[in-house]
């Protein structure tokens, strides 16, 4: 006996991104902005090696920046083939980065946090201008770490998308179109002998 069961709704609203886009377009959206970003940072890292403070520049430094930067390559490489092909293993280590930043992220707000507090509370040396910069330097940090929770779960919600389109479309799970805006999900059973 089939259980039905809504499984799979491409146009459901959690596969909506805040602005009203689809997750897949939120995510792409995404994925082209960090292009940019890899690109702008690839010609700073250019530039600073040919530039006259290249001198300056130590060799264990440069190793770790070039290891960074190809690292940062194949997470962007993997995620673009991933939206595109639409296959969810190569969102793998975008969500991994993700997940990285947040609590690397979180952890150093809490840090800053509490080193305010120490300044405000128990030293009472810095001035108001100086409490000024730190809590707009912290809020800016703190905009930055929920923009970053923000971009998870946009890659998070295209994930488990296209996980779900790739099993309705391989028979795990079979989505039938009730009306304009309704879908049916049946779940296929090996018939006993």
């Amino acid at each position: 006996m089939s259980q039905v069961q809504p499984q799979f709704d491409p146009n459901d609203p959690k596969y909506r991104c805040c602005c009203g886009c689809h997750v897949m377009t939120g995510a792409k959206i995404l994925a082209s902005l960090y292009t940019i970003y890899v690109i702008i940072e690839a010609m700073i890292f250019i530039a600073a090696l040919s530039g006259p403070s290249r001198s300056r520049i130590d060799s264990n430094m440069l190793c770790f920046i070039l290891g960074y930067f190809l690292v940062e390559i194949a997470v962007l490489g993997s995620l673009l083939y991933g939206l595109s092909k639409e296959r969810e293993g190569f969102l793998i280590p975008m969500l991994i980065c993700m997940v990285t930043i947040i609590i690397l992220a979180g952890v150093y707000i809490v840090f800053l946090f509490l080193s305010y507090l120490n300044e405000i509370v128990l030293k009472r040396r810095a001035s108001a201008e100086a409490h000024t910069l730190v809590f707009i330097f912290f809020f800016i940090c703190a905009c930055w770490f929920a923009l970053q929770c923000w971009f998870f779960k946009i890659y998070k919600n295209a994930y488990d998308y296209i996980v779900l389109k790739r099993l309705s479309l391989i028979g795990g799970l079979i989505y039938i179109q009730q009306s304009d805006r309704v879908y049916v999900a049946v779940r296929k059973e090996n018939p006993e002998p």
